[in-house]
């Protein structure tokens, strides 16, 4: 796609939501021992998550699969673009892994390690988003079909059930020690905000964002104020609490709308980073213990600073020399798979 196609408010928002991510792993927050600070700034560093699960459930989901060559096209991207990189860095991290760790492994052990990373061990990792995000994918042609299928007011209902689904899960379950085993419902937890992304493009106006603003708000500070005086034992509060989601929601929609670049060199800035934003977020993690040398005796947040800063450096270095082996890779299994 060419860059004047793009969305420069949704590449801002992938942006943003890759260097969230970045703070998020950053150890030694300057922040951590006031609570009241604490809450406040956790609450939105965690927007990360909720944002890039948004912004795939609003690009997938508004696809529309009528043919079998819009299945197929629609896969064999996914393969070329998410699923191949993935496997590949995968595997990489895996040995990566194994050598901080100062373990000796044989070559079929390390091959043994990294399948079992990509089945499961990764979800103990930053690559959990991964676990979930391929299995959207997967889901999204026929998803796509339900919902474009149905009415505004079939959606409300859905989101509806949604939101009472997620209350149930998150707030009635602990009571008591009750616990809530329904988990069947299609659109709940990290599926609620890949819904979201969709159903906000098809449903939200002018008046109707007004209130969204409003429960966004409402959101925010009742989550903050929750961890304030709950901490730790503050039910799902930056995932699957239904606060948090209309939070995320609430924020994700005023950036879509407002987001408006048109300095060239910053708008080219944006998009350089969002092209190799993927890739970086898959090495971030690892990336970051580089900075290390750099901030050695520097003050607390001076030190946090400098190794934010490294690590965003050094990822974006990093996966646009990956991403130049990769061009090359997808331009192979494109011809291969026939794209």
């Amino acid at each position: 796609m060419k860059s004047k196609a793009r969305n420069i408010s949704c590449d801002f928002i992938r942006v943003l939501a890759l260097i969230l991510v970045i703070i998020n792993h950053t150890r030694n927050k300057p922040w951590a021992e006031n609570i009241y600070i604490d809450s406040a700034i956790q609450t939105v560093i965690a927007l990360c998550n909720g944002l890039f699960f948004l912004l795939s459930g609003k690009f997938n989901l508004s696809k529309e699969f009528n043919t079998k060559k819009d299945y197929a096209s629609f896969y064999k991207k996914r393969v070329i673009d998410i699923l191949m990189p993935y496997v590949l860095i995968s595997m990489v991290l895996s040995y990566w892994n194994l050598k901080d760790e100062g373990i000796w492994i044989t070559p079929k052990g390390y091959i043994m390690t990294a399948v079992q990373d990509l089945f499961s061990g990764n979800m103990n990792y930053h690559l959990w988003f991964m676990f979930f995000l391929i299995g959207y994918i997967v889901s999204t042609p026929f998803l796509s079909k339900m919902l474009h299928a149905m009415d505004n007011w079939e959606l409300h209902i859905a989101f509806g059930i949604s939101i009472l689904w997620q209350i149930a899960s998150v707030y009635v379950a602990p009571i008591r020690n009750i616990g809530f085993g329904y988990t069947g419902w299609i659109l709940y937890g990290w599926t609620l905000y890949y819904f979201a992304g969709y159903y906000l493009d098809r449903v939200m106006d002018e008046k109707k964002e007004r209130y969204l603003y409003i429960a966004g708000a409402l959101s925010y500070l009742a989550t903050v104020i929750g961890m304030i005086m709950l901490g730790g034992e503050f039910p799902g509060k930056h995932d699957y609490s239904i606060l948090f989601v209309i939070f995320c929601m609430s924020v994700f929609w005023f950036l879509q709308k407002n987001i408006k670049i048109n300095n060239n060199v910053a708008r080219a800035i944006i998009l350089f980073v969002a092209k190799h934003s993927f890739v970086m977020y898959l090495i971030h993690y690892n990336v970051r213990w580089l900075a290390n040398p750099f901030v050695e005796g520097m003050g607390t947040v001076l030190e946090f600073v400098v190794r934010i800063v490294l690590t965003f450096v050094f990822s974006l270095a990093l996966a646009f020399v990956i991403d130049l082996l990769f061009d090359q890779l997808k331009k192979l299994l494109g011809k291969v798979l026939g794209v």
